[in-house]
């Protein structure tokens, strides 16, 4: 079964122009059939969020698609 690495930047704001400045770095390793949830549940973890008192909020892009 293969893993996804994912880059996880937080702490700071995305600016008008869709971009996400002077943020903190993490990585967590997800596995690829993993389900929504059990990304969410992952994140909240590594980032200490306690998730019955707050609401996590996903924004991403796609880098380094193969074609």
């Amino acid at each position: 079964m293969a893993s996804i690495m994912i880059m996880i930047w937080h702490l700071k704001k995305w600016t008008e122009n869709n971009k996400y400045d002077d943020y903190k770095t993490e990585g967590i390793v997800l596995n690829e059939y993993a389900s929504h949830r059990h990304l969410i549940e992952l994140i909240g973890s590594q980032l200490m969020i306690e998730l019955r008192v707050k609401i996590v909020n996903i924004k991403y892009s796609v880098e380094g698609v193969n074609k």
